[in-house]
C-alpha cells in the first residue's frame, strides 16, 4: 500500500512540475507563488495561488488534505479536471475517507476506465473501507449495483431509442423510397407519354418532310432534266458549229500550206537555177583566169629564161668595159675633173645592181677581188680601232680627244686613200657578194628592191 501511495505522490509531483510550464499565463502573483512553491514555502504559495488546482496542490504538499480536497472540488479547467478528481481521491484517502476516495476514483474511471492509478487506489480504498466500515462498503456496493443497473437501464433505453430511431429511419426511408418509386413511376409514365407524343409529332413531321422532299426532288429532277436537254441541245449545236469552223479552218490551212509549198518549191527551183548558173559562170571565169595566169606564167618563165641566157656574156662585157674605164681614169685623172657623168640606161654602167633577169648564176658571177679584199681590210681596221685612243698631232704629241663621228670620217678618208678604184664600183661589188651569199643560202633569185 505504501508503494502505491508513493506512486500516487510521484504522479502528483510530476503533474505539479508539468503544470508549472504554463505558469506564464497568469499574472505576476502566480509567478511569485510558483517561486514560493519551488522554494518549499507551500503555505505562502497556497495563499498566493489564485488557481484552485495549483492551490490544492500546494495545500496537499503542506499536508492540509482537507483544504486541498476543498480546492480540488472547485477545479473547472478542462485540461486538469481529471487530475483534480484523482488528487481529490488521494486527499480523501489521506483523511481516511475511503468512501469519498472511492467515489472520486469512480468519477475518474467513468471518464477514463483504463486509468491504472485510479483503479489501483480504488481497490486499495475499497479494501480499507471493508476493514474499517463494512456497512459503508456494502452500501457502496449496493449503490454501485444500482448505478450499474441504472446505467444498464439507461443504456437499454438508449439502445431502444436507438432502435426506435433506426426503425423510424427505416420506415421513413421506406416511405421515401415508396414516394420516390411512385414519383419515378409517374415521371416514367409522363416521360413515356411525352415520348409517344414526341414520336408521333416527329413521325408526322417526318412524313411531311418526306412528302415535301419528294415533291421538291421531283421538281428538281424535272428542272434538271429540262436543263440537261437544253444543255445537250446547246452542246450539240456548239459542237456542230465547232466542227464546221474546224473543217473550214482546216481547208483554209491546207490551201494556204499548199500555196506556200508551191511558192517555196518555185523559189527553191529558181534559187537552184541561179546558183547553178552562178557556179557555172564562176567556174568558167576561174578556168579562164587559171588559163590566163598559166599563159602569163609560161610567158614570164620563157622571157626570164631568155634574159638569163645572154646575161653572163653581157655582164662579162660590162665588167671589162668598167675595168677599162677605171684604168683610163687612173691614168688620166685630170681629164675627168669638171666633167659631168652622162647617165646610162644600163644599171651596170650606172654602178647599180643588175635586175633579177640580168644576174648571172652564182657560180659564174665575177667579183672584184681587190675591192673585196680592201673592204675586208677596212672592216678589220675598223674592228681593231680603239675609240678610246686619243689622236696624236703631226709632231707625235697627244692631241685632243675626238668624237665618234669625227673618228669615223677620218677612218673613212684613210680607207678611201688606201683603196684603189671607184668607190661606187667597190660598193657595188660588196653588195653583189652579199647578194650571192643570200642566193646560195636561199636557193633562188631575189625579187626584193635593192638599196642601191
Amino acid at each position: 500500500m505504501k508503494k502505491r501511495l508513493l506512486i500516487a505522490f510521484s504522479t502528483l509531483l510530476l503533474v505539479l512540475v508539468f503544470s508549472s510550464a504554463w505558469g506564464n499565463r497568469f499574472a505576476n502573483s502566480e509567478q511569485q507563488a510558483e517561486e514560493l512553491f519551488n522554494q518549499g514555502a507551500f503555505a505562502e504559495a497556497a495563499r498566493a495561488f489564485s488557481d484552485p488546482y495549483r492551490r490544492g496542490v500546494a495545500l496537499y504538499r503542506q499536508g492540509d488534505y482537507q483544504q486541498a480536497a476543498a480546492a480540488f472540488e472547485h477545479v473547472e479547467r478542462s485540461e486538469v479536471i481529471q487530475d483534480a478528481r484523482f488528487n481529490l481521491g488521494n486527499s480523501r484517502f489521506m483523511q481516511k475517507d475511503y468512501e469519498g476516495a472511492i467515489r472520486a476514483y469512480d468519477s475518474v474511471l467513468q471518464q477514463e476506465p483504463v486509468h491504472a492509478d485510479a483503479n489501483h487506489n480504488r481497490g486499495l480504498s475499497k479494501a480499507l473501507l471493508a476493514e474499517t466500515d463494512p456497512e459503508a462498503a456494502a452500501r457502496l456496493e449496493e449503490e454501485k449495483k444500482k448505478e450499474e443497473e441504472k446505467d444498464k437501464k439507461e443504456e437499454q433505453k438508449e439502445e431502444e431509442k436507438k432502435e426506435e430511431k433506426q426503425e423510424g429511419d427505416e420506415k421513413k426511408e421506406e416511405q421515401q423510397q415508396a414516394g420516390d418509386k411512385k414519383e419515378e413511376e409517374q415521371q416514367q409514365a409522363g416521360d413515356k407519354k411525352e415520348e409517344e407524343q414526341q414520336q408521333a409529332g416527329d413521325k408526322k413531321e417526318e412524313e411531311q418532310q418526306q412528302a415535301g422532299d419528294k415533291k421538291e426532288e421531283e421538281q428538281q429532277q424535272a428542272g434538271d432534266k429540262k436543263e440537261e436537254e437544253q444543255q445537250q441541245a446547246g452542246d450539240k449545236k456548239e459542237e456542230e458549229q465547232q466542227q464546221a469552223g474546224d473543217k473550214k479552218e482546216e481547208e483554209q490551212q491546207q490551201a494556204g500550206d499548199k500555196k506556200e509549198e508551191e511558192q517555196q518549191q518555185a523559189g527553191d527551183k529558181k534559187e537552184e537555177e541561179q546558183q547553178q548558173a552562178g557556179d557555172k559562170k564562176e567556174e568558167e571565169q576561174q578556168q579562164a583566169g587559171d588559163k590566163k595566169e598559166e599563159e602569163e606564167e609560161q610567158a614570164g618563165d620563157k622571157k626570164e629564161e631568155e634574159k638569163e641566157q645572154p646575161g653572163d656574156k653581157e655582164e662579162e662585157e660590162q665588167q671589162q668595159a668598167g675595168d677599162k674605164e677605171e684604168d683610163e681614169e687612173k691614168e688620166q685623172p685630170g681629164d675627168k675633173e669638171g666633167e659631168e657623168t652622162q647617165p646610162e640606161t644600163d644599171n651596170v654602167k650606172m654602178g647599180m645592181m643588175p635586175r633579177p633577169g640580168q644576174l648571172p648564176p652564182p657560180g659564174e658571177m665575177e667579183i672584184d677581188k681587190e675591192g673585196v679584199d680592201a673592204v675586208e681590210e677596212f672592216d678589220q681596221q675598223g674592228d681593231s680601232a680603239d675609240p678610246e685612243n686619243q689622236d696624236q698631232s703631226s709632231d707625235g704629241e697627244p692631241g685632243k680627244p675626238q668624237s665618234e663621228g669625227e673618228e669615223e670620217s677620218r677612218m673613212m678618208e684613210q680607207w678611201l686613200e688606201q683603196i684603189e678604184g671607184d668607190p661606187v664600183q667597190l660598193l657595188r661589188n660588196q653588195f653583189m657578194l652579199e647578194e650571192q651569199r643570200l642566193i646560195q643560202k636561199k636557193g633562188g633569185s631575189l625579187r626584193e628592191s635593192r638599196p642601191w
